[in-house]
């Protein structure tokens, strides 16, 4: 057990915990043991908290049972658990278990059987929980698995096979400059919500497809309802340009690396097509996600905030300039209270559309509460509060369509492997709205991603080549270099596939059940670019606009404390 990215299938680490523990190694006789540790007075948490997972491909074999053992050891440590779940083909958890131990100071063995009866993948995931507000660490040694009475390493490493061709496949090619073929796809004309999932964040080819179908949704569907990967506090910018002829969207907030073409595009058109509709024909575009950091300096009623004292700036209207001085103190309800209690004053800046999104957010982004940790791993339960709260405000007419962009860990339906384990937005959507919702993939063959390194250096990257057993490979063998193709049962098996998310390793590519994950796949075969000219996004101008964002709120907190006081004290002399 080790960390390194530059390894096949490193272990990966939970990233709702990176600010609990610090990852390290410890000196041994032979070889440097992998740790995890606290030190008392560490910012953000009380305790060592943490969580190592894999989940491993299992060789052929024709077990009923296995047995894991884990070697480590640590110190203060109120609990350690072993999480085991057995996965079969079709990527369902045929059987799970949980063992928690206390390791001791010296190198211990725990060990435990599992069921192997239709298990194709084994996942593992290591959880560690410190005695509150005492230094603690825990050092693992390593893992053995044992198939039968078998060590697994004296199986032949397993290969998914290579795909074929199913007999009378179809696809349906696409120009993804013109949009032609989309009104031809019936996932996109008999659903009523379409979830858009990207293997990987960042490439401009899946961009302006993305683009494409939300413009034919729109104009051809009926769709009035656009929701992204992002905050629902941030989008309220992106929703008044698209409205509002007059707003300017601010470039402090939004710099340029933030806004790129396609999303400039988008902007442009969907502003556009508002231009020329009535107000009950307007289609909106929002966020159906939120700011999981609660911190003084980054939460969400900062952002609400930037955006209301913006808007602010000409009309200084009293009761915004109250409402804002609200939403900076640590309990959100009397800011809500306020917002609903001041209406008439308030609509003179804000929407009602605004209002109402400003309060469900303020209302549950508070509820979550401030654990970073919870926080992150609840993402894709308010991802899904918030787009039921969007849909039925905004999308919940007959015929309309809701048309939701975002990352395939968060929209398939199954499983957010090999991200941090959750249970996806995707999983939640489906048990609400049952076959109303599609969840389609976008898979590429050539092209860039952009992800963050160790560094938190978010830079682009050249995509790897497709392995020969990939789904990407063997779609790059049809004629068209943008197509849809449905998914039949043929593929209701474990197939290989790429994903990147939000921090980038050398493994590109993971066995998954693309059938139970998706209804169809978009296909791009891409070209391979020369990126040498593509600047990712420093750490230190993330911080030096950060910077520049919190003076620039102090100057605005100033003046309205200024006209908070003038205003008092011509009260008085009246």
């Amino acid at each position: 057990m080790k960390f390194d990215s530059g390894g096949v299938y490193p272990w990966m680490d939970n990233l709702a915990y990176v600010s609990c523990s610090m990852p390290g190694y410890a000196e041994s006789s032979d070889r440097p043991l992998l740790r995890k540790m606290y030190t008392k007075g560490f910012p953000f948490t009380d305790r060592l908290r943490s969580e190592l997972y894999q989940r491993i491909l299992l060789p052929i074999h024709s077990e009923n049972e296995g047995r894991i053992e884990v070697e480590c050891k640590g110190q203060n440590l109120k609990s350690v658990s072993l999480l085991l779940d057995g996965i079969s083909r079709e990527e369902k958890i045929v059987c799970s278990d949980t063992i928690q131990f206390i390791p001791d100071t010296c190198l211990s063995t725990v060990s435990h059987k599992f069921a192997l009866n239709n298990v194709e993948l084994l996942n593992i995931r290591i959880q560690a929980e410190g005695v509150p507000n005492e230094s603690a660490d825990i050092i693992f040694s390593g893992i053995n698995i044992w198939i039968g009475g078998k060590p697994i390493d004296e199986f032949p490493v397993r290969e998914i096979p290579t795909l074929s061709l199913p007999e009378n496949i179809s696809y349906i090619p696409i120009n993804s400059h013109t949009g032609e073929g989309l009104g031809e796809i019936d996932n996109l004309k008999n659903h009523r919500i379409i979830g858009l999932g990207e293997s990987i964040h960042g490439n401009s080819s899946i961009k302006n497809l993305k683009n494409q179908i939300i413009l034919e949704a729109i104009e051809k569907q009926n769709c009035r309802l656009v929701l992204l990967e992002m905050p629902l506090e941030a989008s309220l910018a992106y929703n008044r340009f698209i409205h509002d002829e007059k707003y300017v969207i601010d470039s402090l907030l939004f710099p340029g690396q933030l806004v790129d073409s396609q999303m400039q595009d988008l902007l442009g058109n969907l502003h556009l097509y508002n231009s020329r509709k009535k107000e009950a024909d307007k289609v909106r575009l929002l966020g159906m996600d939120y700011n999981s950091v609660y911190s003084s300096t980054q939460n969400s009623s900062i952002t609400i905030f930037d955006f209301v004292t913006q808007l602010n700036e000409s009309g200084k209207i009293p009761e915004v300039d109250e409402f804002a001085l609200l939403l900076l103190e640590k309990d959100w309800s009397a800011a809500v209270a306020f917002l609903k209690s001041h209406q008439t004053s308030i609509q003179q800046l804000l929407t009602a559309d605004e209002m109402d999104c400003i309060t469900h957010i303020l209302t549950l982004s508070q509820k979550e509460g401030e654990d970073r940790a919870f926080r992150i791993i609840s993402r894709d339960s308010v991802m899904f509060l918030n787009t039921k709260f969007l849909i039925e405000k905004y999308s919940y007419y007959p015929g309309a369509k809701t048309v939701i962009c975002a990352h395939t860990t968060h929209l398939n339906p199954v499983s957010t492997y090999p991200a941090l384990t959750c249970k996806p937005f995707g999983a939640y959507l489906k048990e609400m709205y049952g076959n109303d919702f599609t969840s389609l993939l976008f898979l590429i063959a050539n092209g860039e991603t952009i992800a963050s390194d160790l560094d938190y250096y978010r830079k682009y990257r050249p995509l790897k080549e497709s392995p020969e057993n990939s789904m990407e490979y063997l779609l790059s063998s049809f004629d068209a270099t943008t197509l849809f193709i449905p998914l039949t049962p043929d593929f209701n098996k474990l197939v290989v596939s790429r994903f990147i998310g939000s921090h980038y390793s050398n493994q590109e590519f993971y066995p998954n059940n693309l059938y139970q994950r998706a209804e169809g796949v978009f296909f791009i075969k891409g070209t391979k670019q020369n990126i040498k000219d593509k600047s990712g996004v420093l750490m230190s101008e993330v911080l030096n606009r950060s910077v520049l964002i919190y003076k620039r709120r102090q100057e605005v907190l100033g003046e309205i404390q200024k006209r908070r006081i003038s205003s008092i004290g011509l009260n008085l002399n009246n």
